[in-house]
């Protein structure tokens, strides 16, 4: 029942805060260059602030590692990566509901986990993307991207939880986000008007 509920309020961050943010921020400016520094910072912020809040939900008592903390994960990594495209490319407000799904479906756990949720997220984000010339590209990127990032930022935060468990689980969540931004900036440099 709590991986219902953190799934719930998971999929309402990813449809009611980017509506919002849509209804609040101004229009940004059009981008013609790829925004890599933008999207790396939304990625190692995303995935920060995503395994935080994943992490907190887990000690609450109320789980961890089930599919809601996922959803939780998904809509703070994709409602940064939408924020951070919005200049560069129209990605509608889909764009991190998609996010949300995709990382609910990291229940197998290990590399295939991260294989599983980046095709969903590739596959279900790409109906954001549809307009855009290259945008099956997005769909073989995620796959190859998340599991080397959840890799690598394993391997940056485990050594740090010894000493101060609280940093290494920000720093590995961050450092997979930003490595996951840093493999996806191929796909996204695809894009091109249709």
């Amino acid at each position: 029942m709590a991986d219902i509920i953190k799934a719930v309020i998971g999929a309402v961050i990813g449809v009611a805060v980017p509506a919002a943010l849509k209804q609040f921020l101004p229009e940004p400016k059009e981008e013609t260059s790829l925004p890599w520094f933008k999207w790396c910072v939304a990625g190692f912020v995303g995935g920060a602030l995503g395994g935080l809040a994943s992490g907190i939900l887990g000690i609450t008592g109320t789980g961890a590692g089930g599919f809601g903390n996922w959803a939780v994960f998904g809509a703070a990594i994709g409602l940064l990566q939408w924020v951070a495209l919005r200049g560069y490319r129209a990605v509608g407000t889909w764009f991190v509901l998609a996010s949300v799904i995709g990382w609910m479906l990291f229940i197998t756990g290990g590399a295939w986990g991260w294989v599983v949720s980046g095709l969903a997220v590739g596959l279900l984000q790409y109906l954001s993307l549809t307009n855009w010339k290259g945008a099956g590209w997005w769909i073989l990127g995620n796959p190859i991207a998340w599991p080397i990032a959840g890799w690598i930022g394993l391997m940056v935060g485990m050594p740090l939880m010894p000493a101060n468990p609280v940093l290494g689980w920000i720093i590995g969540w961050g450092v997979a986000g930003l490595v996951g931004a840093i493999i996806l900036l191929v796909p996204l440099s695809r894009l091109n008007e249709g």
